[in-house]
């Protein structure tokens, strides 16, 4: 799906990506899918027969589960797979708080999809402000640019980075960066090389052009 654009259901894997599917990635249909799959496995609202599905429909404004279902009807929403729980902690902790006063009540469906319209508002606003850490410059210290035009732009004009990488990093992005990058903590004695004169003037001797064999 992700050629098409569509990604925001995250990769087509099952059994890791689906974590991170966040709840109001998800439909009213979606919900009612879930719903009436977690109240009754098999159950589907729409026949050929056209009483079956007058019957159906009437069967749904009466079909409620309890809160112990909640968990159920999570796992039918991600489309887990047997005896696996791909569905996301955060989750968990929305769906608990949209529905905290509705341990020993039933849950029919319109009021379960009133609930997870609190629970899909907790999600946006916990994404939203993700984006907004993620897009801020000033809680990274090692972000100068939340632009690719910017960044482009100070490439083209080289212009100089802000703050010096030992400020923005921990350790050096290459190698090339470790020499000079810590300043030596101690002090070198340099020795110089020493020659006596004769050694001098031989090598004097050789710079001129005369070799000795």
């Amino acid at each position: 799906m992700a050629f098409f654009g569509i990604t925001i259901l995250g990769a087509q894997n099952p059994f890791d990506e689906t974590k991170a599917t966040p709840l109001h990635a998800f439909s009213e249909q979606d919900f009612q899918r879930a719903f009436l799959e977690t109240y009754q496995p098999g159950f589907r609202l729409y026949s050929e027969d056209e009483d079956v599905a007058i019957a159906r429909r009437e069967a749904i404004k009466t079909a409620n589960i309890n809160h112990a279902q909640l968990r159920e009807f999570l796992i039918n929403l991600y489309n887990c797979p047997q005896d696996i729980d791909n569905v996301p902690n955060l989750t968990y902790v929305n769906v608990d708080e949209a529905f905290y006063d509705l341990v020993d009540k039933d849950i029919s469906l319109a009021l379960l999809q009133q609930r997870l319209e609190r629970a899909r508002m907790l999600s946006l606003d916990q994404e939203q402000k993700s984006l907004e850490s993620v897009y801020s410059r000033e809680e990274h210290a090692r972000r100068e640019f939340i632009s690719g035009q910017d960044f482009r732009t100070a490439l083209a004009k080289h212009q100089r980075m802000v703050k010096d990488p030992i400020e923005k990093s921990l350790v050096s992005m290459t190698e090339s960066q470790t020499y000079g990058w810590h300043k030596p903590s101690f002090k070198q004695d340099r020795r110089p090389k020493q020659s006596c004169e004769e050694t001098k003037f031989a090598s004097a001797m050789t710079k001129a052009g005369m070799y000795y064999y």
